[in-house]
C-alpha cells in the first residue's frame, strides 16, 4: 500500500498537483458525496479512519487476537497522528493570519509616521532665478561708493 501511495503521489506531481513534503495524504473514506461539514477540517481522516480501523479490530477479536489488538493499537496511533497533523496545520494557519494582521498594523503605523514626519509646505511660486531687487540695490550702492 505504501508503494501504491508513493506511485499516486508521483502521478499527481507529474500532473502539476503539488503537496507539502510533510503531507500525509487524504483519507480513502473522504468521499465527495459526504456533507461538507463532515469533510471540513479533515474530520473524516481524524475520526473516520480510526473508527473504521478500531471497528475492524473489534470485529476480528474472536478470530485472531493478535491481529485484532494490532488493529486497535493502530487505530489509536492513527488518531493521535491525525490530531498532531491537524494541530500543526491549524497553528500554521493561525500564524499566517497573525502575520497578515501584524503587516496591516505596521503599514498603518508607517502611514501615520509618514504623514506626521513630512511638514506641509505651501506650494512655491516657482523657482527663483536671478537676484532679488534688494540685492540689486545693495550692489548698486556698493558700486557708487568709492573704495579706499
Amino acid at each position: 500500500m505504501g508503494m501504491a501511495q508513493r506511485f499516486r503521489r508521483w502521478v499527481e506531481f507529474g500532473r502539476g498537483i503539488h503537496r507539502y513534503s510533510y503531507d500525509i495524504g487524504d483519507s480513502i473514506l473522504d468521499f465527495s458525496w459526504l456533507p461538507n461539514i463532515v469533510r471540513r477540517n479533515r474530520k473524516v481522516a481524524r475520526y473516520g479512519d480510526a473508527l473504521v480501523c478500531a471497528g475492524l479490530g473489534f470485529a476480528l477479536l474472536p478470530y485472531s487476537r493478535a491481529l485484532a489488538l494490532y488493529l486497535i493499537f493502530a487505530a489509536f496511533s492513527l488518531r493521535h497522528l491525525e490530531d498532531q497533523v491537524f494541530q500543526r496545520q491549524r497553528s500554521r494557519d493561525l500564524d499566517l493570519v497573525d502575520s497578515v494582521l501584524i503587516a496591516e498594523d505596521q503599514t498603518r503605523t508607517l502611514d501615520e509616521l509618514e504623514q506626521t514626519a513630512t511638514p506641509q509646505h505651501q506650494p512655491s511660486q516657482g523657482i527663483p532665478s536671478g537676484m532679488g531687487s534688494d540685492i540689486q540695490d545693495s550692489i548698486r550702492q556698493q558700486q557708487r561708493t568709492p573704495r579706499k
